[in-house]
């Protein structure tokens, strides 16, 4: 009874103790805050001589206790030290080992979705390998990252994982050279581009001005446009552009000539073959112009040959033989020989809800799409698979685009200009 009477006695002293300890730490704390220099140096000297003088008053009331009641006081704190440590390591062990083990668990199904999604990737199932590589960032964040050792680990699978979304998202990351800076008091964005070879041509929407501009050297040169010219198209060595109803040819020069005039209700137009195609969603059509010695014949033909739906904010065509019909947030249509064919898009990361302008051709295989609102150029196969994704900072301003498959070159405009950067996708 003795023993278990002081030792209770002991433990309320050490609660005691710690509490009145907590409570002047936090007056000491308060006051060291609102003190000056003088005062911190006098409290700190008061501190040190207090705490002198509890250890002091504890270890003489120790010294004159009997030397069997020191032996067990000795005894008990030994006994209180060794159960308070005991209880500890063994309660932090049981945490830290399930700590681990869930840790273990999460890196290994990390790894697992890994290389399934590689897996899922080598026979095309894209979709799938993404969906899997989406639940590997989430199992990441699961991970702790408390020392150095696991927020290393915590990092590198992080990176794995986005390299391996990068590879499946087929991103490019380029850094585009400015051939030709634009100021917007020499041709107020957004602007347009149309090519000739060896030579762009940036326009305005709402100045009758234009700058040719040198594919090798950037040297440029401005012109006057009878009117703000839009919507360019390339065609048999001719650059044509549309303004209001017309579509007018440009030479190297700058000239002008009219060739159609009747454009009416069209919301885009393409050229193949030397035949014109114009866009009339309101109509849920495309009128065929045949063509003729001067440009193209006034009276059309409607060239849909079904009972079709094309969607009403359909706004670009484009040509390679097909006409592919999109409206602004990435919807497709394709049709051939006047009848719609199957054609979709395979899904992409990030999805695409954004066209900002189109271009495929006879003599290409790809499909390029102009995506500003995430900084991209977007290049798909015929068969609506993605193959590339060409990202810059200096695509979320941008408008129009030229492609050169020739020389390997994409050029887009944007505020601050034309640049210019590699297709390493013709490369492989």
């Amino acid at each position: 009874w003795f023993l278990v009477k002081n030792f209770i006695v002991l433990v309320i002293r050490l609660l005691k103790g710690i509490l009145f300890g907590l409570w002047h730490a936090g007056l000491w704390f308060i006051a060291l805050v609102r003190s000056t220099p003088h005062d911190r140096r006098t409290l700190r000297s008061t501190i040190t001589k207090q705490t002198k003088s509890r250890f002091s008053f504890w270890f003489r009331r120790f010294r004159t206790l009997p030397v069997s009641k020191q032996l067990v006081v000795l005894g008990v704190a030994a006994v209180i030290v060794l159960v308070v440590g005991g209880s500890g390591t063994l309660i932090y062990q049981h945490f830290e080992t399930k700590r681990l083990a869930l840790s273990a668990d999460l890196v290994q199904r990390i790894t697992r979705n890994h290389e399934e999604a590689q897996a899922k990737v080598i026979y095309g199932a894209d979709a799938d390998a993404r969906a899997l590589l989406k639940d590997a960032e989430q199992l990441i964040a699961q991970l702790p990252a408390r020392g150095r050792r696991e927020k290393q680990e915590r990092d590198d699978l992080r990176g794995l994982i986005a390299a391996t979304l990068a590879e499946l998202r087929k991103e490019l990351f380029v850094t585009p050279r400015l051939l030709a800076p634009i100021a917007e008091a020499t041709l107020a964005p957004p602007r347009q581009m149309g090519f000739l070879p060896g030579t762009l041509v940036a326009t305005s929407l709402h100045t009758a001005r234009g700058i040719m501009i040198d594919t090798v050297t950037g040297a440029t040169r401005e012109i006057s446009t009878p009117a703000p010219l839009t919507n360019a198209a390339y065609e048999n060595g001719a650059l044509v552009w549309q303004k209001g109803n017309q579509l007018l040819t440009m030479d190297k020069d700058g000239a002008t000539k009219p060739i159609f005039e009747q454009l009416g209700a069209g919301r885009d137009y393409t050229i193949f073959n030397k035949r014109l195609y114009i866009l009339v969603p309101d109509k849920e059509q495309i009128i065929a112009h045949a063509p003729r010695a001067d440009g193209f014949a006034a009276a059309g033909t409607s060239w849909i040959t079904e009972e079709t739906v094309l969607p009403f904010d359909a706004q670009l065509v484009t040509s390679d033989g097909d006409l592919y019909v999109f409206n602004g947030s990435g919807s497709v249509m394709r049709f051939r020989r006047g009848k719609s064919i199957n054609f979709n898009f395979i899904p992409i990361d990030p999805s695409l809800t954004s066209v900002a302008q189109v271009w495929t051709g006879e003599t290409t295989k790809f499909l390029y799409v102009l995506d500003p609102t995430q900084a991209r150029l977007i290049v798909f196969d015929k068969e609506g698979r993605l193959k590339a994704q060409y990202r810059a900072d200096a695509f979320p301003t941008a408008t129009d685009f030229v492609i050169d498959e020739k020389t390997k070159r994409a050029y887009v405009v944007s505020n601050d200009g034309v640049w210019e950067f590699e297709l390493a996708h013709l490369e492989q």
